[in-house]
């Protein structure tokens, strides 16, 4: 039996008959309230634990005073003394035990001085804890638990001050480096791009602008080489053919980048650049200016109003204005016509051009980038996001259905061209990502969120390959269910190559 957490500050602790748990807890807010999130950062027991059922003994507090209390769990051998406004939860541990500590939380490393009295542990949720002990001890760990030689005497633990939401921000702008990326890809490098210039986004917001720096220097290293031409391994190139922007590698195989050589996708793609683009110029106006030409080619290359504005591009290449949405299908013919997987990839791709426009100071571009976003944000609810009190579709298809998968001229499909129907979170995510501001306009229906992710969670059990996606799920759960949602999000292991850990605290946290 648990207890409810208690606050003795700073930390929530939360005991049952054997153990007990702490939590270095966050600030959840909204406009209606704020509190703290418990989540079990550690959880302290024995690897054995004695029966006291017989004794009548569980856990019980010994002595209390007006700022803590002696908490005993004989079944574990452990004392625990709880102090209001220590930095340390102390514990004696009253005979030779061997202990374990686990964590909802992945364990990154775990290291110790030479005498083994001083352990530093550090989790993937970006949190650093101490532990000391009063003789010295040997632990070991797998990937969420540290188990310990049998052990008598004074453990000590603390969390290193700093490990918060804004240091999950310095910790992912820090691990920026250029160098590691692997891909030459203009998809998965773009989605690489517009992480980073999300980081900077929000350290704007909240007030961090320590990181920006070492963003800014990112993005230049990483966007400057493709409107260059020096990128190594590809390069945006004009194809005077018909009329756009291609890569090196599509034009020479039409299956690389997607077919992005054969016109698929470019609004996915180029949108990602785009946004990277918007943000940098943002930042530095001069950079802005020097690249301004070879930006706005990529973004009238699929939103050119006319070609009395530029001939060297066709009108509008991507966007339908009968059906109100955009076509991903380039020059390939398909039986059911032209077709489109990711809605919110097309969104993000226009609401990019119009942040290009801000950064600019271009209102015409600004105007019609908003319009389009604003355009296919309604077609998304429209056709792609499945509700089964509208009655768009027939009975069968929407109630096995919540989103559809790809969107053709003369089909619906569940399925999707990288993954089967059966793979609901593989469908979310494609009609979620990137996660941005104007997510919240493109999932504006709560009570329709909600339903696509309890849709959506079944197929998430038992997957250990789709820990990258399960943010996305995760960040609709936040729509209507903030707590659980945040908790899910720190007891991730991995994020999508486009989003970050800092990316869902925002999202969270601004809600």
């Amino acid at each position: 039996m648990e207890t409810q957490p208690e606050y003795i500050h700073p930390y929530l602790i939360r005991s049952s008959n054997s153990s007990l748990s702490a939590s270095y807890p966050f600030l959840f807010f909204s406009a209606a309230m704020l509190y703290q999130v418990f989540v079990p950062d550690f959880t302290i027991s024995a690897t054995q634990k004695t029966d006291t059922n017989s004794h009548g003994k569980n856990h019980v507090i010994s002595s209390y005073s007006d700022l803590g209390v002696t908490l005993d769990i004989p079944s574990s051998n452990l004392r625990f003394f709880l102090v209001r406004g220590s930095p340390y939860i102390t514990a004696f541990v009253t005979k030779p035990t061997s202990l374990s500590i686990t964590t909802v939380h992945t364990i990154v490393s775990l290291s110790s001085n030479d005498g083994n009295t001083k352990y530093t542990l550090q989790l993937n949720n970006t949190q650093t804890w101490l532990i000391y002990t009063s003789s010295p001890i040997n632990l070991n760990h797998e990937a969420s638990e540290i188990k310990s030689k049998p052990f008598s005497g004074i453990i000590r633990i603390a969390v290193v001050p700093g490990s918060n939401p804004k240091y999950a921000l310095s910790k992912d702008a820090n691990e920026l480096n250029s160098s590691v990326i692997t891909t030459n890809s203009s998809y998965y490098y773009g989605k690489h791009v517009a992480r980073a210039a999300r980081l900077a986004l929000i350290a704007e917001e909240v007030s961090f602008p320590k990181v920006i720096p070492t963003i800014r220097k990112y993005l230049k290293e990483t966007i400057e080489p493709w409107l260059d031409g020096t990128f190594i391994g590809n390069a945006f190139l004009y194809d005077k053919k018909w009329g756009g922007v291609v890569t090196k590698k599509g034009s020479t195989d039409s299956s690389a980048d997607f077919g992005f050589g054969i016109y698929n996708d470019h609004h996915y793609h180029l949108g990602y650049f785009l946004y990277g683009i918007a943000v940098l110029a943002k930042l530095d106006p001069s950079w802005g200016q020097k690249y301004k030409p070879q930006a706005y080619s990529l973004v009238t290359d699929f939103m050119n109003l006319d070609q009395r504005y530029n001939s060297n591009y066709p009108r509008l290449r991507c966007f339908d204005p009968y059906k109100l949405h955009s076509w991903a299908a380039g020059l390939t013919e398909f039986e059911n016509g032209r077709n489109q997987e990711s809605s919110s990839e097309a969104v993000n791709a226009y609401y990019s051009a119009a942040l290009m426009g801000l950064a600019y100071g271009d209102t015409g571009l600004a105007a019609t980038g908003s319009t389009l976003t604003a355009l296919e944000i309604g077609a998304t609810q429209m056709w792609w996001h499945v509700k089964v009190e509208d009655n768009l579709y027939e009975e069968d298809f929407s109630e096995d259905n919540r989103i559809v998968g790809i969107v053709w001229a003369n089909k619906r499909d569940s399925k999707l061209w990288w993954a089967p129907a059966e793979c609901r979170d593989c469908r979310l995510l494609i009609q979620v990502l990137p996660l941005l501001p104007v997510t919240e306009h493109l999932f504006s229906d709560a009570a329709y969120a909600k339903e696509f992710v309890e849709w959506t969670l079944p197929s998430l059990k038992n997957k250990t390959n789709a820990e990258s996606g399960k943010g996305f799920t995760y960040a609709l759960q936040g729509i209507y269910d903030k707590e659980t949602a945040l908790k899910n999000i720190r007891m991730l292991k991995g994020f999508d190559d486009g989003n970050s850990f800092t990316n869902l605290l925002w999202w969270i946290h601004s809600r």
